[in-house]
């Protein structure tokens, strides 16, 4: 808390910015960080979210799930995970549209929401996705871990849901460009996406693929902390944890461009 600036300080400089470049401002963006500063109300706003959402669910439990089908778990938007490297994706329906048009016919895209997407999801967005042909909601409290074993295929923009199913030896594709995309195959192109839905439904991940990429990540990893603002001793800013951090940078760098880096 002593390294946050107040609250108020923080909404001005932001609605600054966005006078300044109005195509900077973003409701949804503006409305996660409201609830982030106001613990009290985002909890009550999530307990009515919570009870609320029980009408976007076609299905409750696992045993309703049909024989075949394509996982698609939601993001959480506003995130820097989808926002930045895949900002066509924002708009969600679009990945949905996408998938359910290029899957084969005889399957089921099964989408699950983020539960912590609840304080932010708009109810359109739901509405949408339940009246699509092809379509069917679970339940987010449901295991993405279970949804992953029981579908063909788990499809997401940049998500790690993609990385859990590969490394559980289970088809997985990226419509975005992520860290473990290359495994997959690389960022799957929409113009393509039913071809590589078919080969990869086919050929599952080998243990050796799997092993193979695990082991190439593992040797250009190094621990330092990425969080942790506020914890005791604010480990991020430790001299070691600099150290650390920018040596593993350093060692990426040399690795994939050795002349540039030299």
């Amino acid at each position: 808390p002593r390294m946050i600036r107040p609250f108020r300080v923080r909404l001005m400089d932001f609605f600054q910015r966005s006078l300044r470049d109005p195509s900077r401002f973003e409701w949804d963006f503006l409305k996660a960080s409201l609830l982030n500063n106001m613990p009290w109300y985002r909890d009550r706003w999530y307990r009515l979210r919570k009870m609320r959402a029980r009408q976007w669910y076609d299905f409750d439990s696992m045993q309703d799930l049909p024989e075949k089908f394509v996982y698609y778990p939601l993001h959480y938007s506003p995130e820097s995970s989808i926002n930045t490297p895949a900002p066509y994706f924002i708009d969600q329906m679009r990945t949905v549209d996408a998938i359910r048009h290029a899957m084969p016919s005889d399957y089921t895209l099964i989408v699950k929401d983020h539960p912590d997407a609840l304080l932010v999801r708009r109810k359109g967005l739901m509405d949408k996705i339940r009246r699509s042909s092809g379509v069917r909601v679970i339940h987010s409290s449901i295991s993405g871990r279970e949804l992953i074993l029981r579908s063909a295929l788990t499809i997401s923009v940049t998500g790690t849901s993609t990385l859990e199913a590969f490394l559980l030896g289970k088809p997985s594709l990226t419509l975005g460009n992520m860290f473990v995309s290359k495994y997959f195959g690389g960022v799957t192109p929409l113009l393509g996406l039913d071809r590589r839905m078919r080969e990869a439904i086919k050929s599952p991940p080998t243990d050796e693929a799997v092993i193979h990429a695990v082991a190439e990540i593992m040797t250009l990893s190094r621990p330092f902390s990425v969080f942790g603002l506020g914890m005791p001793g604010d480990p991020v800013f430790t001299e070691n944890n600099i150290h650390n951090l920018f040596q593993a940078l350093l060692e990426n760098i040399h690795a994939r461009h050795p002349r540039r880096a030299s």
